[in-house]
């Protein structure tokens, strides 16, 4: 995996971690990998001392 660039929080089972831009994509297509919740731009943030600049 790329260096970790967001956290996402599954706002249905509170489930925590760290993705890299491609992750983010398919978790926002296809929702949480742990429960099936479905994701939204809200659920990430950007972690501090990402190299990427969007």
């Amino acid at each position: 995996m790329a260096e970790a660039e967001y956290r996402v929080r599954c706002p249905s089972c509170a489930e925590s971690f760290a993705v890299d831009a491609a992750m983010r994509d398919d978790l926002l297509a296809a929702g949480c990998v742990l429960c099936g919740a479905s994701l939204s731009e809200a659920d990430f943030a950007r972690l501090s001392g990402s190299s990427s600049t969007s």
